[in-house]
């Protein structure tokens, strides 16, 4: 599904912006935002619940704890992300790895991706052919239903 923003919303997102370091903080913050989605969509799927989810009574084997801001370089510049964390420690983000410091192209080719409106299985496909990276149907499915309100 692409998203066709209307010109009022287009005015308001841009009213502000003057140069091109204006356009680029503006993408730097829906970049920044998308990534936090993605990441708190690996985490659901990780912990098998969503946030905030009371369908199952008593304590969980693992849990939410908290995140950890992290800054990585994109073309854009700096992008502070806020990574989230289980009490396990054994979730491992595919999105922006541990000790990853550099986006690279990588943050252009997830809104690319996004914005053609492939399907969860293209998506899938996509970034394994592109990045050898594996992601699950159910996160890339979790990662762009989180999108859609924005």
């Amino acid at each position: 599904m692409a998203i066709k923003l209307d010109d009022a919303m287009l005015e308001g997102l841009t009213a502000d912006c003057k140069t091109p370091e204006d356009v680029a903080g503006l993408y730097t913050q829906m970049l920044q935002r998308v990534l936090d989605r993605g990441l708190n969509a690996e985490l659901d799927a990780h912990l098998g619940y969503a946030r905030h989810d009371k369908s199952s009574p008593g304590r969980r084997a693992n849990a939410r704890n908290g995140s950890m801001p992290k800054r990585v370089k994109g073309t854009f510049g700096t992008v502070e992300v806020n990574t989230p964390r289980d009490r396990a420690g054994t979730f491992e983000p595919q999105l922006v790895k541990k000790r990853q410091t550099r986006l690279g192209d990588f943050e252009d080719k997830i809104l690319a991706l996004y914005a053609r409106g492939m399907s969860t299985r293209d998506i899938e496909g996509a970034l394994l052919e592109l990045y050898g990276v594996t992601v699950s149907h159910d996160v890339v499915a979790q990662v762009t239903a989180r999108q859609v309100p924005d």
